[in-house]
Formats: C-alpha cells, sequence, structure tokens
C-alpha cells in the first residue's frame, strides 16, 4: 500500500526525529560515564569513615536518580517522536503537529518534566557545592548567604520557566533565560569561595609544613576549578542560545547540561576518595614504617587545614 503525506512535514519532522537520535545518543554516553563515576565514587565513600560520609552517600544517590530520570525521560520523548513520524506514514496525516492531540499533550508535559527535574537536580548539586563551602569556612554561615540565595532564586525561577513547555503560559524569552544566567552566576561565586579559601589557607600552610602540603592545596584548587569550569561554560552558551530555545543546538547542550550537573561532583568525589587511598597506602609503606620508628614531634594543623570541596 502507497501512503501520500504532506512532504515538507514529513521532512521536518524525520529532521526532528534525527535530532532526538542524536541527543539520546549523546545522553547514553554522558549516563555511562555518570555510572562508572557513581560506582567509584560509591566505593571510595564506602572505605570513608570521616564525618559527613552519609551525608555525600545520601547526595551521591539523589545525583544518581537525578540521572536516571533524566535519562528515562529523554528516550520517552524519542519514542514520542518516533511515534508521531510513524503516525504520519500510516494514517496518511497531512495536517500539523496537532493531527496527534495525545502525542502533543504528552510532549508539552514531557517537557516541563525534564525542565523542573533538571531544576531540581541543579538545586541538589548546589546545595552540595553549598554545603562544602560552609564546612571550608569554618561553618562559617555569613559567606555562604549570596549564592544560598541565588541557588534559590535558580531553582524558583526555572520552575516558573518550566510552565512555558506545558503550554499553559508563554514565557518571555527573557525570563527563559534567566534561570541559566543564575546558574552560572551560582556556580562561578560558590567556585570563587571555595578556590579562594583554599588558596588563602594554602599561603599559611607553605609557610608551616613546607611544599607536600602545598601541593595537596593546588590539588584541591585544581579540581574546584576544573569542575567548576565544566558546568559554567555549559550554561554560559546554554543562556547565549536560549533566544531559541527550540534550536538543535540549545536541545543539545541543554542535554549535556543535564548530565554534566552530576558528572562534575561526582567527578570531585572519586578524584578526592582515590587520593585519599593513595596517602593511606603511602602510610604504611615499608620506607615510611622505617621512618615512623623515632617519630618527631610537629605541630597540628588540621584546624586551618581546609577539608577538599566534596571530601
Amino acid at each position: 500500500m502507497k501512503y501520500t503525506v504532506d512532504s515538507g512535514l514529513f521532512d521536518h519532522n524525520w529532521f526532528v526525529l534525527s535530532e532526538d537520535i542524536i541527543i539520546a545518543c549523546v545522553q547514553l554516553v554522558l549516563y555511562g560515564v555518570y555510572i562508572v563515576l557513581f560506582i567509584l565514587a560509591v566505593y571510595t565513600l564506602a572505605r570513608r569513615k570521616s564525618a559527613g560520609k552519609k551525608l555525600l552517600l545520601g547526595y551521591t544517590w539523589a545525583m544518581a536518580v537525578f540521572e536516571t530520570v533524566q535519562l528515562v525521560l529523554g528516550l520517552v520523548a524519542l519514542w514520542i517522536c518516533a511515534r508521531f513520524v510513524e503516525g504520519l506514514v500510516k494514517q496518511d496525516v497531512t495536517g500539523d503537529f496537532t493531527s496527534q492531540p495525545e502525542l502533543v499533550f504528552l510532549s508539552r508535559w514531557l517537557n516541563t518534566a525534564q525542565t523542573i527535574i533538571f531544576a531540581g537536580n541543579n538545586l541538589v548539586t548546589d546545595s552540595l557545592l553549598l554545603y562544602r563551602c560552609f564546612v571550608i569556612w569554618g561553618s562559617n554561615w555569613r559567606p555562604v548567604v549570596f549564592p544560598g540565595v541565588l541557588i534559590a532564586c535558580t531553582f524558583i525561577i526555572g520552575c516558573i520557566a518550566s510552565v512555558d513547555s506545558s503550554g499553559v503560559i508563554v514565557v518571555p524569552t527573557t525570563l527563559f533565560r534567566l534561570p541559566y544566567v543564575f546558574a552560572a552566576l551560582t556556580n562561578l561565586v560558590l567556585v570563587v569561595l571555595i578556590g579562594g579559601r583554599v588558596w588563602y589557607t594554602r599561603q599559611d600552610a607553605r609557610v608551616v609544613a613546607g611544599n607536600e602540603l602545598r601541593k595537596r592545596y593546588d590539588t584541591v584548587i585544581v579540581m574546584v576549578l576544573e569542575s567548576g569550569a565544566m558546568y559554567f561554560v555549559v550554561v554560559v552558551l546554554l543562556a547565549i542560545f536560549a533566544s531559541d530555545p527550540s534550536g538543535v543546538t540549545f536541545d543539545i547542550l541543554e542535554s549535556i547540561a543535564m548530565h554534566i550537573v552530576n558528572n562534575a561532583p561526582t567527578l570531585i568525589i572519586v578524584r578526592v576518595g582515590l587520593e585519599q587511598n593513595i596517602q593511606d597506602t603511602s602510610k604504611i609503606s615499608p620506607t615510611n614504617e622505617a621512618r615512623n620508628t623515632n617519630p618527631q614531634p610537629r605541630a597540628d594543623f588540621s584546624a586551618d587545614q581546609p577539608r577538599s570541596p566534596c571530601a
């Protein structure tokens, strides 16, 4: 049997389907990377006996849930688009997208769910970074007030902007861009506060404890900057391309951001855990055992040493 469809509509939706396939492939690759990081993070946290272990495990599992839900929603979006293209062929549809209202309804609310979950995921990862900032600043609440307000604003504006996806109201492009602007600003402020505090403490530790401790501080600073830059660059690009939220570039960037927001903090947890395991191994090496036979007294600088952002 020969089916006839409007060629322009058919070509357009094949293009949309191809776009969703690319996005799904990107999400699957990033999810695969995350699963490896998640397993390593849980493994390293399970071996630790330091304070805050349960809290970090809770954050890690929460990010895993968000990551998995976002992947499932992305695959459902691909299925919806494939069903619509199939409907064009089998039903000889020559009208517009509203010719399949049940798919339109599901697609709109799926977009809303994806946006809200992304906002919630961002809230969880930013609150983790805020907590580490609070700890590094000696449990002082004053430095975290401003980034805390930014985190709340990012979540609230993100939820408001998500209403546009359901078709209930039409959100101005400026408001649609604001969540990404606030997310980038929040990320920048927290990275500066954490990295600046570690660098400041590093200056004092270098004078008292020497180069070995200074290198540990340098490692922490590099990890903070790298993880912050990963997410910051993607979010800034999202804010730039938010003027065309239905464009291919924006959709791909958003799918990347939905996974980078979890990959970056989980990578820090893994690197900190692996570094601590290496240090623990070096402490029990034969060379160190010989050196520690007659240990020399040294000052205790633990109170001055900020822990890693995800330690």
